[in-house]
């Protein structure tokens, strides 16, 4: 589950898994709600004003901008555009 959920797409037949359930709900997450795979958006908003980001984004943002100085064709290692097979 850890190396496949910052897959950007998911695998054929996984749209039940618990690896599945967990992508879409940490592109929800990082997106800010503007994804939701359908969830609406009250409960987005709900959840994101239990469980404030404690700068999470803005750290993001920082790292982003710094890594585009010195890798700006590969600014998010951590991403995949599929799940491994292991996912």
């Amino acid at each position: 589950m850890i190396e496949s959920h910052h897959a950007l797409l998911s695998r054929v037949g996984d749209r039940d898994s618990p690896t599945e359930i967990f992508r879409r709900a940490d592109l929800v997450d990082l997106s800010l709600g503007a994804i939701r795979f359908g969830v609406p958006s009250a409960i987005v908003t709900e959840v994101r004003q239990s469980f404030p980001n404690a700068g999470f984004h803005r750290f993001l943002v920082r790292a982003f901008g710094r890594r585009a100085l010195t890798h700006p064709f590969a600014l998010a290692p951590m991403l995949k555009w599929r799940p491994g097979r292991s996912g």
